[in-house]
């Protein structure tokens, strides 16, 4: 059985006994992995992370923050790449 909840803004689905948070990908907590829903990312940065593998049910974990706290470190697929918060928001995950 599947359900849904709305919590603030964010979104939960409920499998059996796991939950899901529904978020993007700038709200991953650090060290936490999750799966990539939907990139809404505008070209040509959509292009890039598509050749680099980030493209839907790819699994991506929280590795380091800069500093500042933007940008981010993410590993994908052997890749660590920083994101900018600004195209992080742009990526739709569930963790």
């Amino acid at each position: 059985e599947i359900s849904a909840c709305l919590v603030g803004s964010e979104m939960c689905i409920r499998d059996r006994e796991d939950i899901m948070q529904i978020s993007t990908l700038d709200k991953l907590p650090l060290n936490k992995e999750a799966i990539v829903l939907k990139l809404t990312t505008p070209n040509p940065l959509r292009r890039r992370l598509l050749d680099l593998g980030l493209v839907q049910n790819t699994s991506i974990k929280s590795l380091y923050v800069s500093p500042s706290g933007d940008p981010k470190a993410f590993e994908f697929r052997g890749t660590l790449i920083a994101i900018r918060n600004e195209d992080a928001k742009t990526i739709q995950i569930k963790f």
